[in-house]
């Protein structure tokens, strides 16, 4: 009589230490990766909509002034002086430009039509960090470019239909006037008007 044989044990081997590091280390760098083209899309989005923002504040100045013509003053403005202005409700331009300052349009037009309603981007300086239309009280209404700063404009109010180019790069290379009557712009992700290379200009698009 045969004697059966028990089945001999199947070995079963783990991942060894290197070898989980390794999977570790792949999935670390597809992750940073995908991040990586993730965070380059979105800033390609936001400057897409600063731009898309900035022909539709232009078109709305070209617009008013065909209406009324003049163009909107902002609360700093000057009569016969170029103005250097913003779109902070403070100025006043969007709030002639959306229809709600009746001392410049009477006519109550919004020059601006559908601009994104402003969303919370997080806090800055004890105040919120906005993007897009802003209507801080029934009189009053900002605009906010997508990295939460206000968009700022320069308008020709002394009728040689040209302004001071912002641009310092371009200014001090021998084109420091624009012959445009207004021109918008946008500080970008850095927060800062120096730095040229991330700014979104009215003028260049």
């Amino acid at each position: 009589m045969k004697l059966s044989r028990s089945p001999r044990p199947v070995s079963r081997r783990g991942f060894t230490l290197i070898e989980l590091l390794v999977v570790v280390t792949i999935i670390a760098l597809l992750a940073a990766g995908a991040y990586g083209a993730y965070s380059v899309m979105l800033e390609k989005g936001k400057k897409t909509d600063a731009q898309t923002t900035s022909k539709a504040v232009v078109n709305a100045i070209e617009q008013y002034e065909m209406d009324y013509d003049y163009l909107p003053m902002p609360t700093s403005a000057t009569k016969g002086t170029d103005c250097d202005t913003d779109t902070s409700a403070e100025e006043g331009i969007i709030a002639v430009l959306y229809g709600m300052d009746v001392t410049q349009n009477s006519r109550k037009k919004n020059y601006l039509g559908e601009i994104k309603e402003a969303k919370i981007l997080g806090s800055r300086d004890g105040g919120k960090r906005l993007a897009g239309v802003y209507r801080e009280t029934e009189e009053t209404i900002a605009l906010y470019d997508p990295w939460g700063s206000v968009y700022k404009i320069k308008i020709d109010l002394d009728g040689d239909e040209k302004v001071a180019n912002p641009n310092t790069d371009e200014a001090t290379g021998g084109n420091a006037e624009l012959h445009r009557t207004f021109i918008m712009y946008s500080w970008g992700k850095d927060l800062e008007e120096a730095t040229w290379k991330d700014n979104v200009t009215s003028w260049q698009q």
